[in-house]
Parts: structure tokens; C-alpha cells; sequence
């Protein structure tokens, strides 16, 4: 079964893509695996949207081989964020035969597939996310703002947006987008009830004055 698929799917494809897979050679033919056991009912939810896949036992992975691996490329291709997946894409360019894969803007829904895959939220509405690609946090903390926090040994990059006294409102507006739109249902829940609160104390500050 393969669902309606609008522009903001692609992006949040494009996202999670980026977050949770892996590139490499099946049979000298390329393959893309997601392959983070956690995000099963999400390999499930792609297959779906997708039509085509190879969907490992309890949804433990979703493998992507050949044409359909192509078929996959030629769709995120446009949306796609990262310089080192763009980089390791190109050189499969014999393979594909796509055109060569760029980095562009991130969007909101990019962010959110990107945060299903490897983000988190565990203080009150703060949004993080921990990535080895470091210029790839780089460029979200250009779009979003927040801090980036250097990789040093025992741990990898990270970048964080906190409701500070200047980034209340913007970290607040895509605390509460990932809610909405969040396909990881196990984080969007947590975060959901932390956006909540947040928003009813903020409600409460301004009634008494607090927050001018």
C-alpha cells in the first residue's frame, strides 16, 4: 500500500534519511538501509508511504535495493542537508545515474524527520540533536539559532535550542511543530506534554506580569 505522499513528507523523508540510514553495495548494486532498531514502527510508517522496501522481521530495519534505492534518492534529492551524505551519494553516481546531489536550505519538516532519527528532548522544551556531522549541525544553527555543542572525547557534537529570554518564542514554535508533525511517536508524546506545561506557565507569567 503506498500513501498519499505531499511535499512535506518528502522533507521529512529527507530528514530522517539523513538521521537514520546507512549507504553501501548489495549484490553491486547500491542499497540504503535504515537500520536503528528503536525506529521500527517509523521503517514500517516509510514502507508504507513508500510502497516498495524490504521490511526486516518486527520492522527492526527497512533495506532499499536498486531501483528502489534510486527511485528513493530521486525524490529526497531535493531536500537533502548534510555535505557528507551529498559527498558519499556522489560517488555512487556511476550506479544511480542521478543528477549530482547538493546540499539545500533545511526546512521545518527536514527537521523534524531529522530529529525523529537522532534528536531528543529532555529538558523542559529544549531541542537537541547529536550528530557526527558537524557541519551539518553547523548549518541548523545558522537557519534556528541555539548552541553548538564541539565534539571532545566520549561524546559527539551536539546542537540545542533552549526557551532563553531570546529564544523563547522560536524554540517554542518548533517545540510545538515537532509535536504536530513528529512520526516517532515515543518522543512527540514526551515532548507534547513538556510543551503543554510550558505553554501554561507561560499563560500564567503573563497574566501576572511576569514575562515583561
Amino acid at each position: 500500500m503506498m500513501l498519499d505522499m505531499s511535499d512535506r513528507y518528502i522533507k521529512w523523508l529527507a530528514g530522517f534519511f539523513e538521521g537514520d540510514s546507512k549507504i553501501g553495495i548489495k549484490d553491486s548494486k547500491l542499497a540504503i538501509t535504515f537500520n536503528d532498531g528503536e525506529n521500527s514502527r517509523i521503517h514500517e510508517y516509510i514502507k508504507d508511504l513508500l510502497g516498495y522496501g524490504e521490511l526486516g522481521e518486527d520492522g527492526d530495519y527497512l533495506k532499499l535495493v536498486g531501483s528502489d534505492c534510486t527511485s528513493f534518492l530521486a525524490l529526497v534529492s531535493k531536500y537533502l542537508v548534510s555535505p557528507k551524505k551529498t559527498e558519499l551519494l556522489n560517488r555512487y553516481d556511476h550506479i544511480t545515474n542521478l543528477p549530482v546531489f547538493a546540499m539545500h536550505v533545511p526546512t521545518l519538516d527536514w527537521l523534524v524527520g531529522l530529529w525523529d532519527a537522532d534528536g531528543n528532548s529532555k529538558k523542559d522544551i529544549t531541542i537537541s540533536i547529536s550528530k557526527a556531522d558537524y557541519h551539518l549541525l553547523w548549518v541548523i544553527q545558522q537557519t534556528w539559532g541555539g548552541y553548538l555543542f564541539p565534539q571532545y572525547p566520549g561524546n559527539i557534537p551536539r546542537w540545542s535550542l533552549a526557551p532563553t529570554k531570546e529564544n523563547r518564542s522560536r524554540c517554542l514554535e518548533i517545540a510545538s511543530y515537532i509535536v504536530e508533525n513528529s512520526k516517532n511517536e515515543g518522543k512527540r508524546l514526551k515532548l507534547q506534554e513538556r510543551v503543554v506545561e510550558f505553554k501554561v506557565v507561560e499563560e500564567l507569567c503573563d497574566a501576572k506580569g511576569c514575562n515583561t
